[in-house]
């Protein structure tokens, strides 16, 4: 069989893993940790066809007025835009989120491909399709499916940008080496168009799950480092603050005052540091007094953070054992959902991102003399760890961390297949 009929079975075959989940079980599972999340998408995308504004529900016990800019705008708008097209069926949406899914796989092949080898490539893509996480995801309606698409473009345009720049310790492969001037000017107009096309990809990214908003920051040192690399960092840098512009603005129009992504922040701090806090997502456990809840929605965000803060500051104790909680529940091998605890799912997590998980840190010691060709593999691993440590953790956040898990595994695997002539 050809490598393109290989990608094409590949493709086809998580297409129908996926199709028959939604149609066979993905309403009759348990949601319990994203119900809140999904209500609140669904609340926002009803209001927006209604023509009643982005605005709805949050998850403040208490609180009866709308929040309009409870969540960031992407997933939403794509709801609204689904349910426009197809009726209120979440079906159709699971399906579209199938599709999604789908191009999700073929970006792990063009990743796997590109910073390693074609049989890295089709062994990941192969492991993304039958994945079970990934398979799961298509049937909720939160942003994690989107989100994964929209970082995986991010992560692939990256790489494309990488070996035109030689980024400090991370380039996949040298710049073609040369001082023809008409490849120097061909080059500068490659880095140009990736570093915007990897700005936009950040920022459509960021308005999906705001809590990569941080990532480019952590780019900077790479970015700054080598004077050939810095002009493409800060197109980069712009161009994600410029996908960020409309939102923003709109929010300064509503509230007076900057807010990038969510009014949600200090909400978030405060369920993953208070007295109530479990290091898992537990909005419901949440408690705040009147005046706290009847404040306006962005000084009430302030107020929140204000007590994480403090919670924080007087219990520095605490705050570590629930640091180190987070980092336990984010790498578990094990489901922490309560109702994924039968010896079912334990064993499809075990020998499913179990695996998946051993074999892609076996590699990254294997790399340890070359960590530079995956250097954003490990940037993406310490950023999602790091901001785990301080939020709450869930299976679910640690998706897009799992996607890069399956290329390295990929690679670890595809060492002991021999290579093909085709």
């Amino acid at each position: 069989m050809t490598k393109n009929r290989l990608l094409l079975a590949i493709l086809l075959s998580a297409l129908i893993l996926r199709l028959i989940f939604i149609f066979a079980a993905a309403n009759n599972l348990p949601h319990n940790d994203s119900y809140q999340h999904e209500r609140s998408y669904e609340t926002i995308a009803k209001n927006l066809i209604a023509g009643q504004g982005y605005q709805g529900s949050g998850f403040i016990i208490g609180l009866t007025a709308e929040q309009k800019a409870a969540r960031p705008p992407v997933y939403p708008i794509f709801l609204a835009l689904c349910y426009l097209i197809f009726g209120q069926s979440l079906l159709y949406v699971q399906i579209i989120q199938a599709l999604l899914s789908v191009l999700s796989v073929l970006l792990i092949y063009l990743i796997g491909r590109k910073v390693f080898d074609e049989q890295t490539g089709l062994v990941a893509g192969a492991i993304s399709a039958f994945y079970p996480f990934l398979i799961f995801l298509t049937g909720t309606v939160v942003t994690e499916t989107v989100f994964i698409l929209f970082f995986l473009v991010f992560i692939y345009l990256l790489v494309q940008l990488w070996p035109a720049n030689g980024i400090a310790g991370l380039q996949t492969s040298r710049p073609e080496p040369g001082p023809n001037p008409v490849n120097q000017a061909q080059g500068s107009r490659n880095t140009w168009k990736w570093a915007i096309l990897v700005g936009i990809a950040n920022g459509l990214a960021i308005l999906t799950q705001s809590s990569f908003i941080l990532f480019f920051v952590l780019l900077a040192p790479f970015g700054l480092i080598k004077k050939q690399s810095r002009l493409s960092y800060c197109l980069l840098v712009a161009a994600t603050l410029t996908m960020l512009c409309p939102w923003v603005i709109r929010n300064y129009a509503v509230f007076n005052r900057v807010i990038f992504t969510s009014t949600q922040y200090g909400l978030a701090l405060y369920e993953a540091n208070s007295p109530r806090a479990t290091g898992r997502p537990d909005i419901d456990n949440l408690r705040f007094p009147p005046e706290i809840i009847n404040l306006p929605e962005a000084e009430r965000e302030d107020a929140i953070k204000k007590m994480a803060l403090q919670w924080i500051k007087e219990n520095p104790g605490k705050f570590a054992r629930l640091a180190l909680l987070k980092f336990c529940y984010f790498w578990n091998p094990l489901p922490n959902c309560a109702d994924y605890r039968s010896l079912k799912y334990i064993l499809i997590s075990i020998f499913s991102y179990g695996t998946v998980l051993i074999l892609a840190f076996w590699q990254i010691i294997r790399m340890r003399k070359s960590w530079g060709r995956i250097g954003i593999f490990l940037l993406v691993i310490l950023y999602f760890s790091l901001i785990h440590l301080v939020y709450v953790s869930s299976v679910r956040y640690r998706a897009p961390v799992d996607a890069l898990l399956i290329i390295l595994a990929a690679n670890n695997i595809a060492r002991f297949i021999p290579k093909r002539n085709k």
